[in-house]
């Protein structure tokens, strides 16, 4: 049997995805009206890569992946576990691609597509309504020109007059407008030909002698052309910013798949060395792996949580770069000065320079203790045995075993006061550090940049 008669087989075993799917299917025009959707996109994330299934699978537990991401995921890790409830299998299930949530993303995304093009479509019959003449009585006639003087838009017949007459040949004519009563000043009824600097408001030319004297009136096309020179300037320094968090973004990612490879090799490293002594020490393996895990993945996730900022970072430059292109092709000089921001055009952005990743250190330190740990170890577990066959039954000396293990690496240490997180309070001799309130402890100076405590509480 095929692979296609496999799925078939196994998607008429399911009598609801035909049904669900058609009724998607009838309701996916009235979706497309619609802000509220049916399905959600998070019902059809992979909790894994964050993207719309591929190849669906189902664990036991009942949560879904896609295939090749809770393959890859399980190729990575000593046990199959799942990656959300951490339920543990004892041998890696057989999985089967679910037919039933692979139809339904498969849906979910055309319906992503066709709402995508319906608000295109309509955006695009929006604007290409024209200004029809304000004379014409029976068919009005597509403008060609509006007059600012009388205010009025007319077509090409109509417009024969201020072509003719004397008196209508010094008429300021432009490209057809609409809404043209927007242009004239709502309290002495005239042409809103200047702006002032002072107030960022369009005046006319009674509003600016009487009310904006000595606030820098100056007329509308000078502070037009001005406005839309700073646009070209800002939109090249928002793109900057763009290559900028993408080169970040780009180094993040490498710095992470460098770092988790050299994770592999040092859990590799840990379980090669302790599965050759006593089964004692086998729990301490696994729990010394379990440890390196934990602390990969929470380097991970702060990451994936910059890298999240820098994409939502970069959608947002990307969506003010749409907007000032949008800006900067207005050819309707007061529409553009009334569209164009008061505040900062720029959205408000992170530090780039304080962000790193860098796990090389801590994991060299790991393999440096490893090696210098692993000559010493077997001598010391003969020490504990025999230490422990001194005391009387039942007493419980592995604590002391162990602190006298430990204390043989005492170093002494000077923390430094400039690296260390502003909650922390440190002794005066620099010895010691504790929790500070919350509000603030003793290192305010800090220079380092920190995601948490370096202190666990209590």
């Amino acid at each position: 049997m095929t692979q296609e008669e496999t799925e078939s087989e196994e998607t008429t075993k399911q009598p609801g995805s035909s049904s669900i799917i058609s009724s998607l299917q009838t309701n996916t025009n009235r979706q497309m009206a619609s802000s509220n959707s049916l399905l959600s996109e998070e019902q059809f994330l992979c909790p894994i890569c964050l993207d719309v299934f591929t190849r669906p699978v189902s664990t036991p537990c009942g949560h879904n992946f896609c295939m090749s991401c809770i393959t890859s995921y399980w190729d990575d890790i000593p046990v199959s576990q799942c990656p959300v409830c951490k339920e543990t299998f004892e041998r890696r299930p057989d999985l089967k691609v679910n037919t039933f949530i692979s139809e339904l993303a498969s849906q979910f995304i055309t319906l992503q597509v066709d709402t995508q093009t319906w608000s295109t479509d309509q955006h695009q019959a929006r604007s290409a309504a024209a200004v029809l003449c304000d004379i014409c009585t029976n068919t009005q006639r597509e403008a060609v020109n509006s007059c600012l003087e009388c205010l009025t838009s007319y077509c090409d017949v109509h417009l024969e007059p201020h072509h003719r007459a004397a008196g209508l040949k010094t008429h300021t004519l432009v490209e057809p407008l609409a809404s043209l009563e927007d242009r004239i000043c709502k309290e002495h009824t005239r042409l809103l030909a200047w702006f002032c600097r002072k107030d960022k408001v369009l005046l006319c030319d009674v509003c600016a002698s009487l009310c904006h004297v000595n606030h820098g009136v100056v007329p509308v096309q000078r502070v037009y052309e001005e406005k839309k020179a700073l646009l070209g300037d800002t939109e090249a320094s928002v793109q900057q910013m763009i290559q900028e968090r993408l080169q970040k973004v780009r180094a993040m990612k490498e710095s992470v798949k460098q770092s988790k490879t050299e994770t592999k090799d040092v859990i590799a490293n840990i379980v090669q060395d302790l599965t050759a002594l006593i089964s004692e020490i086998r729990k301490s393996q696994t729990e010394l792996v379990k440890v390196i895990e934990e602390k990969q993945k929470a380097a991970e996730e702060q990451a994936d949580g910059f890298i999240s900022s820098m994409e939502r970072e970069i959608t947002e430059l990307q969506r003010t770069t749409m907007k000032l292109r949008e800006l900067k092709q207005t050819e309707d000089q007061l529409c553009f000065l009334q569209s164009f921001p008061n505040s900062s055009i720029l959205p408000h952005t992170m530090d780039l320079s304080t962000f790193s990743f860098n796990r090389q250190v801590e994991i060299h330190h790991i393999r440096k203790t490893l090696n210098k740990s692993m000559s010493q170890l077997q001598i010391l577990l003969n020490k504990m045995t025999t230490e422990i066959q001194q005391f009387p039954d039942g007493t419980d000396v592995s604590n002391d075993a162990t602190l006298r293990y430990v204390q043989q690496y005492e170093a002494d240490i000077v923390l430094d006061p400039d690296t260390a997180h502003p909650l922390l309070i440190l002794s005066n001799d620099r010895k010691q550090v504790s929790n500070g309130p919350e509000e603030g402890g003793a290192c305010q100076e800090s220079k380092l940049w920190t995601l948490g405590h370096l202190v666990p509480k209590g």
